[in-house]
């Protein structure tokens, strides 16, 4: 059996709003979450891996 992390079921909401971000879909997030747009991305969108990568490709060109 694989062993996998205990997650709660509202994590998924802060999954669901940070993947919709990272796939350009950032308008519909505070519909979805019922959330006013401020609200939701401050409470529910995380930095990502991706979020990391796309920071230091931008120093790197800037360099």
């Amino acid at each position: 059996m694989a062993k996998l992390p205990h997650i709660k079921l509202h994590g998924f909401r802060h999954s669901h709003a940070t993947y919709l971000r990272n796939m350009g879909y950032e308008w519909t997030i505070s519909q979805r979450l019922g959330n006013e747009p401020k609200t939701a991305s401050k409470t529910y969108i995380h930095a990502s891996q991706i979020d990391d990568e796309e920071v230091a490709e931008n120093i790197k060109r800037k360099s």
